[in-house]
């Protein structure tokens, strides 16, 4: 049964259902239209005042009372009347409106509509058509269905994200929307049929959600002053003058000021002749100017002067305008800073958002400029830089507007400080600790309370608060979720009154003038105190809390710490204590030295070039500076070979081509430094050659072919294009092969690959075609175990999650409901993980969506020793056995105690393993089972012992490079011993535990060959073997189809490596599985396969059956199992059939 109009318009009124007011324009807007049509006796007339009418019913927050067709020819005859009355008097309205001073006036419609037909035109295809049918030409849902070929509900859909997109669009270019969504198109229904003229206009009214100066607020209420103008400049038939319309404003001006409306006004950007050489000059609070002292007033839809001549000549040049806004809410955000950084060096002009988050820059000469923001100012938008920069081209005077962004409030933790008694402390400084960034973040308020925000959910967050006497301690771990955390107390009890002093010195004993002098305390790392060393070399850093410490000293000019490089000394300090006489060494233990100069390509000396040794056989990193004649020098190396670097922000990164390496002695080394290249091109659409106008750009050093999620997250981003030519030029560009990716909403990404930047010259005419996406948008809901939503989970379409780096390349968030939807998956997206702080990630098939179910996070809590030692900053990884569709990372580095800690991780079998380092013998892996909600205590141990085996090895005769693996069972685990083979083909292993042991020989080119021996304690052992077997194993797998992308691969183990869990699932490390592996084959169209050149011995046979047509180990594939023995050089013959 049909809706009453009461419960329509209830549900319009209530809940802004567009549907529900497409039903009503639907049963009305004949009667509305015919009723001023009589009136009018004009059709033009009549379509305006019809227009007004439903304006008026859309922008209503009462339903009307009684029957809503009387109340609506009521409206009609009125609109209808005033119209007469209107054409009347039009010109002397318009003539005298800056005297009505008391007066309101509406600001018009019309003015909205042409922001919606440029917003229509922006959204992807699949969404454009759908929302033009339905809207300006009034098809149902059925109707398109059946000409696009698709289901209704993929209409609806389509439509419902149309609108959201739209509003977005509106928000963004500071259109005050007086509703939450957009209406419907009102149908043709009625005494007389409404002109299509008629219809395709209120559909631009639907779509702008009723967008207007908002119900009786006079021209003030929920519109800018520019807002106005802007309406005011295009106004139908109007007749009035340029002057008198800035007359107008000004006394609308005044009106606005003594009628102190409700809502917010959002004032314009006025600029003043203390704006010079395109800097902006605002007060703090971006106060307004009086009229009398404004520059000429800037529509808010178009930020040029209306009279250009009228600018000082300062000021003359381009522009630069646009709005930096709430994502969610579309308000404006004052007091960001933004800077257009020239792309070819220079003076950075810089301004600030006004209260409607609209900024200007003026006075810019020609090129291309980076615009950067900087949020410190507003502290609920922690801003990431590198992440939303907008590549702008000028090109002679002209102005580029509407260079918006787009700022997702952040996550609030917050808490008090209190001291010893539990009192309020006002002003302490609160130092945070995120994954990997420590920074103040201001200081708590008189009533000691404090709040900050954090740019995205985090598993671990550390604090603490310090005044100049006291610090409290570090607090943390604390999971700042989604919804952010409370209640954090931070209690000042930790006196600052130790110290130290002393000199520093070079292995010479020369003071050292100007080095770093600074304290690590251990992880994590909360921006201890440090200091520079004096003229004599001397040093004092008062204000430290007792406890031990690392002592650092770097170069003078080199700016962090490397740790533990730049380590001299341990200290232990109580409360109270200053040390005094340290005398601290900058340089190695060692007695040779590396010196040389830093050039650029031409022999010229590169002065203030950060040069860097890293050793290649030990942990040795250090850095300094060149100095006069290009001159570097490092002291105290011990023997061996060091690779060197250098950078200089006048020259190309040494990262993309070969690094010199240099032996402790030389003293005539040469680091040559490229200059910069320039890049200049377009992104256009590949089907029409039209210009794309927003488009994020991507630099890869490398060769692509195709475009993957985790391929961008390993290219630098350069900036987003805001250019209506499409055009980009970027300089200050590495030299050397390149590839420059484009993204852009409702396209594929492309690319152009194949391009070599040479130094001082420019690439032009770099075209990169992107070819619109035909991809339907991916939704789901994210929930707990107990079916409750989780709001603000990250949610990724990447094949492998690096779980350190979280905040990256996240597609999209969930909402209160736990619902997300990922506009514009592109790429063949085929997985869609999801992850919150607290919770284990959980990842699903993307063309599944539905529901995705967290489970709480399992933690590993250990210590790696040495012996009995604790061993700090070492590595740790995290390997799952788990089958999941996508990989996991999971890394974490020990603490100065040896200690380390990782969470987010799933339940189920995992192997965790030290990383590989040269101070070590070895590498130690244990197996735990993880349980959901639980933290699991192990101990990482490594054996050292007084064994030694050496050898050579080949393979088939010949030496084949390598690496050689020693594997022993120990009580913490597997220990593993590895070197790279020599090139003559010899090894070396020492400091070896004695016991049974398994030797693995992996030649680059080639498979693992495996060999199994005893080593006896205390005994160096000789061991050469020549890897030459030649068996084989061959047959054919029955019950796979290959015409549907169907495949199978048979995968040849050595008996002791574990394929299965407990529950009978194939272990999902494909990584470890293609490592330790001794042969593999893909299966033939026919199904036959053959594994070739093994060894004699006895192998597990894993055959994967990949049904989902994706070569890997996927819980959808299917498996079979056998164990095969091979004597000598035969050819064995397995059979296996998935029937």
């Amino acid at each position: 049964m049909p809706a009453t109009d009461g419960v329509l318009l209830a549900k319009w009124v209530e809940e802004r259902d567009a549907k529900a007011f497409k039903e009503i324009a639907s049963r009305h807007a004949g009667m509305v239209y015919a009723t001023c049509r009589r009136i009018l006796g004009d059709a033009a007339e009549a379509e305006d005042a019809a227009q007004e009418c439903f304006e008026a019913l859309a922008r209503t927050v009462k339903p009307p009372k009684g029957h809503l067709g009387a109340w609506l020819h009521r409206v009609a005859t009125n609109r209808a009347l005033d119209h007469i009355r209107a054409t009347k008097r039009r010109q002397h309205r318009e003539t005298a409106f800056a005297a009505q001073n008391g007066h309101s006036a509406e600001v018009r419609q019309d003015d909205v509509y042409e922001y919606v037909d440029a917003t229509i035109a922006e959204l992807p295809e699949r969404l454009r058509s759908a929302v033009v049918a339905h809207f300006l030409e009034d098809e149902s849902y059925a109707a398109i269905a059946r000409r696009l070929d698709i289901s209704p509900r993929t209409v609806s859909r389509r439509v419902d994200d149309a609108i959201e997109r739209i509003r977005k669009k509106l928000r963004r270019r500071g259109i005050a929307i007086g509703v939450a969504s957009l209406a419907a198109l009102l149908a043709p229904r009625g005494a007389e049929a409404v002109p299509p003229t008629l219809v395709a206009t209120l559909g631009k009214l639907a779509l702008s959600g009723g967008a207007s100066a908002g119900a009786g607020g006079g021209v003030a209420s929920g519109m800018s002053l520019a807002t106005i103008l802007g309406g005011f400049l295009i106004m139908k038939k109007a007749t009035i003058g340029i002057a008198a319309v800035l007359l107008a404003v000004l006394a609308v001006w005044g009106v606005q000021k003594a009628m102190a409306p409700e809502e917010p006004v959002r004032p314009l950007v006025k600029t003043t002749t203390a704006e010079l050489q395109g800097t902006l000059v605002q007060s703090e609070a971006a106060e307004e100017i009086e009229p009398a002292q404004a520059a000429p007033v800037v529509p808010a839809t178009d930020s040029r002067p209306t009279d250009e001549s009228e600018l000082p000549a300062a000021l003359e040049g381009g522009s630069i305008s646009g709005r930096v806004y709430d994502e969610e809410t579309g308000e404006g955000i004052q007091n960001v800073s933004v800077e257009a950084r020239p792309v070819d060096g220079g003076p950075s002009p810089e301004t600030r958002t006004d209260a409607s988050g609209r900024y200007r820059i003026l006075g810019l000469a020609d090129g291309s400029y980076t615009l950067y923001l900087n949020t410190h100012r507003a502290k609920k938008y922690p801003y990431d830089w590198s992440e939303n920069r907008r590549l702008v081209r000028i090109s002679g005077k002209e102005a580029v507007d509407n260079v918006d962004f787009a700022l997702t409030r952040g996550i609030r933790a917050a808490g008090i400080v209190l001291d010893r008694a539990g009192r309020p402390v006002a002003g302490a400084m609160i130092v945070r600790r995120g994954r990997a960034h420590t920074r103040e973040c201001g200081k708590s308020e008189a009533d000691g309370t404090f709040e900050t925000y954090f740019h995205t959910a985090m598993p671990e967050a550390f604090f603490l608060a310090r005044t100049h006497a006291y610090e409290s301690e570090i607090l943390g771990p604390v999971s700042v979720p989604g919804e952010g955390v409370d209640g954090l107390v931070l209690r000042l009890t930790v006196p600052r009154n130790a110290g130290i002093s002393g000199v520093v010195v070079n292995p010479s004993g020369t003071p050292i003038q100007a080095a770093k002098v600074g304290l690590h305390p251990g992880e994590p790392w909360m921006l201890p105190p440090n200091t520079q060393s004096a003229s004599d070399g001397s040093f004092s850093i008062t204000g430290i809390p007792p406890g031990e410490y690392g002592i650092l000293v770097t170069e003078p000019g080199v700016g962090g710490w490397t740790i533990p490089n730049d380590e001299v000394m341990r200290i232990e300090l109580l409360a109270g204590q200053i040390k005094t006489g340290l005398r601290l060494v900058l340089g190695a233990s060692g007695g040779l030295t590396i010196a040389g100069r830093a050039l650029d390509t031409s022999g010229n000396a590169i002065i203030g070039a950060r040069v860097q040794c890293d050793g290649r056989d030990s942990l040795y990193h250090h850095q300094t500076i060149s100095k006069d004649g290009g001159s570097f020098e490092f002291v105290g190396l011990e023997e061996g070979e060091y690779e060197l670097s250098a950078w200089h922000m006048n020259y190309s990164s040494m990262n993309w081509r070969g690094k010199p390496t240099a032996n402790a002695g030389d003293k005539d080394v040469t680091i040559t430094l490229c200059g910069h290249a320039a890049m200049a091109g377009r992104v256009v659409h590949a089907d029409t050659g039209e210009p794309i106008t927003d488009a994020e750009l991507f630099l890869a050093h490398s060769h692509i072919d195709n475009v993957v999620p985790e391929m961008l997250a390993e290219s630098r981003s350069v900036g987003r294009l805001s250019d209506l030519e499409g055009r980009f030029e970027l300089s200050r560009l590495d030299v050397g092969d390149v590839t420059v990716i484009a993204k852009a909403s409702g396209f594929e990404p492309g690319l152009t690959n194949g391009l070599v930047l040479v130094e001082h010259e420019t690439l032009t005419d770099v075209e990169i075609r992107l070819s619109p996406s035909d991809e339907e948008p991916i939704t789901g809901r994210v929930c707990d175990a107990e079916g409750n939503p989780i709001p603000r989970a990250s949610v990724y379409v990447e094949e492998s999650l690096d779980m350190r780096v979280m905040d990256r390349n996240v597609a999209t968030t969930t909402d209160a409901d736990g619902a997300f939807t990922i506009e514009d998956p592109w790429g063949n997206a085929q997985f869609v993980s999801v992850w919150h702080p607290g919770y284990a990630p959980a990842s699903t098939y993307a063309a599944q969506g539905g529901t995705v179910v967290l489970e709480p996070e399992a933690r590993v809590e250990g210590i790696v020793l040495d012996g009995n030692m604790p061993v700090a900053g070492m590595g740790i990884q995290v390997h799952l056995r788990r089958q999941l569709p996508v990989s996991l990372m999971y890394f974490a580095t020990t603490d100065t105690r040896g200690v380390f800690s990782i969470g987010d991780l799933p339940s189920g079998t995992l192997d965790i393993n030290t990383t590989l380092s040269p101070d070590y013998p070895g590498f130690v892996c244990r197996t735990v089972d993880a349980i959901a909600g639980q933290t699991t205590h192990i101990v990482l141990r490594f054996e050292r012992g007084t064994s030694r085996l050496e050898g050579r090895i080949t393979y088939h005769g010949k030496v084949a490079p390598g690496e050689v693996e020693l594997c022993f069972s120990t009580p913490s685990g597997e220990q593993k011993h590895r070197t790279d083979l020599e090139p003559d083909g010899s090894y070396e292993l020492t400091d070896l535990p004695s016991g049974e042991a398994r030797l693995r020989y992996r030649p680059w080119k080639a498979h693992s060959k495996y060999r199994s021996l005893t080593i006896e304690e205390g005994v160096s052992m000789r061991l050469d073997i020549d890897f030459s077997g030649q068996g084989c194993i061959r047959g054919r797998v029955s019950g796979i189809r290959s015409d549907d992308g169907c495949l199978a691969s048979v995968w040849v183990f050595p008996l002791h490596v574990d394929l299965f869990q407990p529950s009978g699932e194939v272990r999902s490390c494909a990584a470890v599985f293609s490592e330790l592996k001794v042969g593999y084959a893909d299966c033939q169209t026919d199904g036959s396969f053959m594994v070739s050149d093994l060894e004699p011995g006895t192998y597990n046979l894993l055959v994967v059956h990949d049904t989902m047509g994706w070569m890997g180990f996927y819980p959808e594939n299917q498996y079979i199992s056998s164990v095969v023995t091979i004597e000598g050089n035969e050819t064995v013959t397995a059979n296996f059939d998935f029937r």
